[in-house]
């Protein structure tokens, strides 16, 4: 990353900022659960790199560090999520915490405001004059059709439209579950990964011929590095 860090004081205050794993949450509820996490992952990525959802890196040192559309994307920053998005992280992994700007966040999930009452529904109609003389017949003139405006597709990330749990959603679910609630006495993310092989091995019953075998324990690994890391 060639971003520069500052522990210079900026203002920081919970009424202009909110969590990035409380935002992947609010979406992935909104746009159907975990059936369209796939859906919501996408459209999270796709408003951090068009600038839609401002977003800042604090360090756990204390070093703040505002982004900018174009940190975010393939091969620089994107946000992950586990089973029904109860763990949320971002790739590459950064020993700190990630926000997003709540009026943004608030300007994408709020609905659309009703339109405002027209003025003649309050006010009384006009009086007719006493004497008017008969207005002449107007030509009706036809309004102009407006061109239609050329649509411009949305650039999102490609993104997993659900269907079947697969080993690797069941096994990040299960490793973040027992390392938040601290229900595992490995002490090695090796040891980590081959108990969580155990326990998938009799948790497959959505495997079929066409999945394969269980996830070797050194795939697991490399797929828990992140959720490892930041837990111990």
């Amino acid at each position: 990353m060639s971003e520069v860090e500052t522990n210079v004081p900026l203002p920081f205050y919970p009424r202009d900022w909110m969590l990035l794993d409380e935002a992947v949450r609010a979406f992935v509820t909104l746009f159907g659960g975990e059936r369209n996490r796939g859906l919501s992952l996408g459209l999270v990525n796709g408003y951090l790199q068009n600038a839609q959802l401002k977003s800042m890196f604090v360090s756990r040192k204390g070093a703040w560090k505002p982004l900018k559309a174009s940190d975010w994307g393939p091969g620089k920053r994107t946000v992950h999520a586990t089973f029904n998005a109860e763990g949320v992280w971002v790739e590459p992994y950064e020993d700190g915490v990630h926000f997003v700007g709540r009026a943004d966040f608030v300007k994408l999930t709020s609905p659309a405001s009703e339109p405002a009452a027209s003025a003649f529904e309050s006010s009384p109609p006009p009086s007719e004059p006493k004497h008017s003389a008969p207005a002449p017949p107007s030509r009706q003139v036809e309004p102009e059709t407006p061109p239609k405006p050329k649509s411009v597709p949305a650039v999102l990330p490609t993104v997993n439209r659900g269907g079947r749990p697969t080993d690797r959603d069941l096994v990040l679910g299960e490793a973040d579950w027992r390392l938040r609630h601290q229900q595992t006495k490995a002490e090695s993310l090796a040891a980590f990964a081959r108990e969580l092989r155990e326990w998938l091995t009799d948790h497959g019953k959505h495997r079929t011929k066409k999945t394969g075998d269980v996830m070797q324990a050194n795939t697991i690994e490399r797929h828990i590095r992140p959720l490892w890391s930041r837990h111990r």
